[in-house]
């Protein structure tokens, strides 16, 4: 089955090979905050730490807050998107050429979403020689090719976060800033080992 956005791909393309210089990680999203933005900057945060070296590009309008059914306070992606990280580069909209351009070159597309129906995003991604890290919930189990690259939530029996709120005030608490904000470091983490796994030694510092 080809979906309607997605480019067929009869040529065996593949992504660049990794091991020949930065790791290169790719998120895009409307909704910065759903689809998993924080885990990403977690992420470079944590691949710094490690001494992995990477460039991190974020395509997206950055829209977030409460306004959205599963984000908090708006300031909360504020804060993380004003601390200064040296390997993430900031994108807004990107004509379809030049974003196709960046996947190309691009070893990981990155969706550590919260909240996601099909996940289309992925396979443009995969058709472009991506490996995706995506959470594992609806119906990204069926498209990310490998278990090991399904970033783990707890899930409610629709695939779907199962803590997430039904109203704007309880998002808007602490409680839930609180849970927020683990489950973005956790993406983050689960997202750090998987591309260790896949990375050989000489891309380290």
């Amino acid at each position: 089955v080809i979906y309607p956005s997605v480019e067929k791909v009869d040529d065996g393309r593949t992504g660049p090979a990794l091991g020949s210089g930065p790791v290169t990680l790719t998120f895009v999203g409307r909704h910065f905050g759903r689809k998993g933005g924080i885990a990403c900057l977690y992420l470079s945060d944590r691949l710094e730490r490690l001494g992995i070296r990477h460039e991190m590009h974020i395509v997206s309008i950055y829209e977030s807050g409460p306004h959205i059914w599963t984000d908090t306070g708006e300031e909360y992606y504020r804060a993380q998107l004003r601390e200064p990280r040296s390997s993430v580069s900031f994108h807004s909209r990107l004509p379809s050429t030049d974003l196709a351009a960046l996947l190309r070159r691009s070893h990981f597309a990155l969706l550590p979403t919260i909240d996601e129906t099909f996940g289309l995003s992925v396979l443009d991604a995969m058709a472009l020689g991506c490996v995706p890290l995506a959470t594992g919930i609806r119906a990204l189990p069926e498209l990310v090719p490998s278990p090991a690259l399904l970033l783990r939530v707890e899930t409610d029996a629709l695939g779907r976060w199962r803590h997430l709120p039904a109203s704007r005030e309880r998002r808007c608490t602490a409680d839930y800033r609180l849970l927020m904000d683990d489950v973005q470091h956790s993406l983050a983490q689960q997202a750090a080992a998987a591309v260790g796994r896949l990375l050989p030694t000489p891309n380290l510092h």
